[in-house]
């Protein structure tokens, strides 16, 4: 097995999914889409009447959870998913290409042996697996040229040119990356704090609203209940939204915490348009994530900082973009992009308010 040098992309996409590789014919297919993620796994069945079935399990990240809770959470959501479909009488259809982004999935063989699970699931048919930023890409982008960037407690960024080369930066943890994520703002943030206190930072009304947040009464009683828990890596990105609460009302130093941010998101973006040829001066910027799409102040810093990105912050759910890769890998795509994801959004939302 050869060293992986420094040049080599983490992510390689299938020609097909290349975006200047335009398909054949509309969509006339069945379609599974998989989106297994580190809280949920949620699944989509498109049937060509336009129908779309939606389910939700458990956690799909097998490293998370291990690979035998995923796997079992991402089968169940698939078994489910066509029982619906059934129970609605639509029996005679084939899956033609089903595609899972799956969080924490990377290895070629921990790749390999989950597709061939999910094929023994739903027949003889095409299935990639691949980590969910493609999900992501295939979301906000449409599966076009350009960047996109996942900033929720944890964050990633993957870029994709018009030959099809396709480029991941971060993505590494919270141990050794997570640039840009709510998890670095709350933890920044909490810093703040206590360089307040030591006398070598500047006054923040971090200060008190940290205290009513893990409802402690002083800042002592705060490092030693993030140290007894200890705090988990949730429960510090959860206090990224009080940061940007502060920020919003002008506090200085939570300015500067997502000021910073921003500027470790426009350094991941960089390096992506650099390694994939892209001109800084003009693309699209994906943004998604529980943290970044839900908050104008921080496009507002990121643009600041590309002012040559047109931001695109789609509020459509991974498991509907993952659709158009399995139509994609089918050589099928929809005459309106913008509706067919429109359409399935309203679907979903209607199946999310009774579930």
């Amino acid at each position: 097995m050869g060293i992986m040098t420094a040049q080599e992309s983490l992510i390689a996409i299938p020609p097909e999914l290349a975006p200047n590789i335009k398909p054949g014919s509309e969509i006339k297919s069945a379609y599974l889409s998989i989106d297994g993620g580190g809280t949920k796994t949620e699944t989509a069945l498109y049937l060509p009447n336009g129908k779309v079935y939606f389910t939700r399990t458990g956690p799909g990240n097998p490293e998370a959870y291990g690979t035998e809770t995923a796997t079992k959470n991402i089968l169940k959501s698939i078994n489910e998913v066509f029982l619906k479909a059934k129970a609605d009488n639509e029996k005679d259809f084939i899956v033609k290409a089903a595609f899972g982004g799956i969080s924490g999935i990377d290895e070629r063989s921990e790749i390999i042996a989950m597709e061939n699970v999910i094929r023994d699931a739903i027949g003889k048919t095409t299935v990639l697996i691949m980590n969910d930023v493609v999900s992501a890409w295939a979301t906000a982008l449409m599966c076009q040229e350009g960047v996109v960037v996942i900033s929720g407690t944890g964050s990633n960024c993957f870029g994709v040119n018009d030959g099809g080369m396709a480029w991941r930066v971060g993505g590494w943890g919270h141990l050794f990356a997570d640039e840009g994520s709510g998890y670095l703002i709350g933890l920044n943030g909490l810093k703040k704090i206590f360089q307040w206190r030591d006398g070598r930072g500047k006054e923040t009304v971090l200060s008190d609203l940290a205290l009513q947040h893990y409802n402690v009464p002083t800042v002592l009683h705060l490092a030693k209940a993030a140290y007894h828990r200890p705090f988990t890596k949730a429960e510090i990105a959860g206090f990224g939204p009080t940061v940007e609460t502060a920020a919003l009302e002008g506090d200085e130093v939570a300015i500067e915490v997502f000021i910073e941010a921003a500027k470790d998101i426009e350094s991941l973006v960089i390096c992506a348009l650099s390694n994939l040829h892209l001109d800084s001066g003009q693309f699209d910027l994906g943004l998604v994530g529980g943290f970044v799409d839900k908050s104008p102040l921080f496009q507002k810093y990121i643009h600041q900082y590309l002012p040559g990105a047109t931001i695109k912050a789609p509020t459509t759910p991974s498991c509907i973009g993952g659709l158009l890769v399995a139509a994609k890998l089918n050589k099928e795509w929809p005459s309106s992009v913008a509706s067919f994801l429109i359409d399935n959004e309203k679907s979903y939302n209607v199946w999310k308010s009774t579930n």
